[in-house]
């Protein structure tokens, strides 16, 4: 034991930049520790049939015209999501999909190479700045531990699975000085993840100029000229297709008609303008600077009393460890000359120029999309490597000074306990898959003529274009408010809807089915009473219809729910899918009748 204490000893916490040994044992440590919550998620995955990681719906139902181009023709919904969807995501998964690996699949499978690629750059990132193999390797595992707390990165295998390590890359580049691998890493950062490409745009930028001693003054890193020439160079040749395809979708929401609109508002299907200023621009989770999985947000939800002094100390926490590993590190790592005096500075300005983006997206709100974009990705990438940059030399001295005889047993079962961590908490609540629970109805309406049009006020309508590869009119899913025309369209049809579902007379129903043609509607049975109605998504984007739907089914039934039975083609528990052929020609007689 004593020998194995010593071995590890040597091996992980001195500071040994030629010591392979220890630096290979440490990233096999480092993408060990990765693979708990990488393999946890892809053993959730496969649970059960009809499982898809939620988000990814998004990016990934359109992708189906690959295989069958007759799909989703014409649909607004497609269209608008091919537009938003990066080129580099999409063209990674054409190709996937070519060589037999269907999208949906894909995503799944992602998630694993997407962790161990996280782990090892985190690695080596820590490791470049401080060649010691126990810092490096806590870098790595705090990095992996956060992220696998939530499905806002790498869990998704969205597009924004690809910002965190993308932007790790782009930092070791930096760090090793080399000006292939920092335009490789831009370009690819502004086809997989536009906003986290910007962010790294002005670390470039802030490397041109250093702090002259002896002059007390800023002057210009002349050695930063060509690669912040190169690097931007790449971002934005990787920008430019994105900007192209999605400028044809018209103008963005300006931040007074978003104030105006209940979608915006808290409980609404894309909340931004929350509570209060702290829980807004500091927790939220699209306002917000810092990344939802640190608590603050949800102790604001919960109600907690000490949510502000948790954001305060968030905060103060954020801005302070990149500047005191900038300036209180004192002891120097031998290293080749570089671009910049040290490697520790690349910290604080990943702040700074995430910082500047996020107050820029605020400023412009929406044309630079999310603000929380710019900041949280980035602080997911670069906290926990500076954390334990700052924090263990120290604590590896102190140990050595103050209990030299107990130190390696306490170092080894520290790393011990925090590598069985993720055991017991598990990523499953985190990860966010969705598994329909509906297989006949799918499997239906997966026969249906492929310009079949589904009408559904349906949570459920989430999951048509995914598991039947149909086509839905409107879904809370799609519902995504920042570009004007396509959700006016959404939300035009949306209330329509509910007064076609939710009328007292034929004439809603059938103005409904004639302005927007839906071939089937679908319908849950259970929304037939006002209790009911204040659990449906729609219910605080649309509040007007909301009340009317609810002032209407207090008085009587809806109309609707009348000819359901007889015109079901498929049932699936309470939801009903009836044929709107069936249900024109019943409300046509019935107003004849009249």
């Amino acid at each position: 034991m004593t020998a194995f204490l010593s071995f590890a000893d040597k091996c992980l916490l001195h500071e040994d930049k030629k010591n392979t040994t220890s630096y290979v044992i440490g990233l096999c440590l480092a993408l060990a520790f990765a693979l708990v919550p990488a393999l946890e998620t892809l053993i959730l995955s496969f649970e059960q049939p009809y499982t898809i990681q939620d988000d990814a719906r998004q990016f990934l139902f359109w992708m189906q015209q690959w295989r069958d181009p007759e799909l989703f023709n014409k649909d607004p919904i497609a269209e608008y999501f091919k537009s938003v969807t990066p080129p580099g995501y999409a063209a990674l998964h054409f190709v996937l999909d070519k060589i037999g690996i269907h999208p949906f699949l894909a995503n799944k499978l992602l998630v694993t190479p997407l962790f161990l690629l996280t782990a090892a750059l985190a690695y080596k990132l820590a490791y470049s700045v401080r060649p010691i193999t126990a810092v490096a390797i806590a870098g790595s595992w705090l990095t992996c531990f956060f992220l696998s707390l939530i499905d806002q990165s790498l869990l998704s295998a969205t597009p924004r699975a690809f910002a965190v390590p993308l932007l790790l890359w782009f930092l070791l580049s930096i760090s090793l000085n080399s000006r292939f691998q920092t335009a490789v890493s831009c370009l690819l950062q502004s086809l997989f993840y536009p906003s986290i490409a910007l962010v790294s745009a002005g670390v470039l930028v802030l490397l041109l100029f250093r702090w002259k001693h002896s002059e007390r003054g800023i002057g210009i890193n002349e050695k930063q000229i060509w690669p912040t020439l190169i690097g931007n160079a790449a971002i934005g040749v990787g920008l430019l297709p994105f900007i192209l395809t999605t400028s044809r979708y018209g103008s963005i929401i300006t931040a007074a008609d978003a104030a105006a609109l209940p979608a915006f508002q808290v409980g609404g299907r894309s909340a931004f303008f929350l509570s209060g200023f702290i829980e807004t621009y500091i927790c939220g989770a699209r306002a917000g600077l810092l990344p939802v999985e640190w608590g603050c947000g949800e102790a604001f939800r919960q109600g907690l009393g000490f949510a502000p002094f948790l954001a305060a100390i968030l905060l103060v926490f954020t801005i302070s460890v990149p500047i005191m590993l900038r300036y209180f590190t004192h002891r120097k790592v031998d290293r080749k000359p570089g671009i910049f005096e040290n490697r520790e500075q690349l910290f604080s300005l990943v702040l700074i120029s995430s910082s500047f983006w996020f107050i820029a997206a605020h400023v412009l709100l929406f044309d630079l999309h999310l603000p929380s974009r710019y900041t949280q990705h980035a602080l997911r990438a670069t906290m926990w490597i500076a954390v334990a940059l700052l924090l263990g030399p120290p604590l590896i001295a102190a140990g050595r000074k103050y209990a030299p005889k107990l130190f390696g047993v306490l170092a080894m079962l520290s790393a011990l306990i925090f590598f069985i961590l993720p055991l017991p908490l598990s990523v499953s609540p985190y990860a966010n898959y969705v598994s329909g629970q509906h297989p006949k109805l799918y499997e239906y309406i997966a026969q249906l003529p492929k310009d079949s049009l589904i009408a559904s006020l349906s949570i459920e309508a989430d999951n048509i274009p995914s598991f039947s590869s149909r086509r839905v009119l409107s879904a809370r899913e799609y519902a995504i408010p920042y570009s004007l025309p396509y959700i006016n369209n959404l939300r035009t049809a949306t209330k329509s809807l509910i007064h076609a579902q939710y009328g007292n007379s034929p004439k809603p129903l059938i103005d409904f089915l004639d302005l927007h043609g839906p071939t089937h509607l679908l319908v849950d049975m259970n929304t037939t009473n006002a209790g009911v109605l204040v659990q449906q998504w729609w219910y605080n984007d649309y509040p007007d219809a909301a009340a009317w739907a609810t002032k209407n089914i207090s008085s009587r039934p809806p109309f609707l729910f009348n000819l359901l039975h007889e015109c079901k083609t498929v049932s699936s528990g309470p939801l009903i899918l009836a044929s709107t052929s069936c249900l024109r020609s019943l409300s046509s007689k019935k107003i004849n009748h009249k």
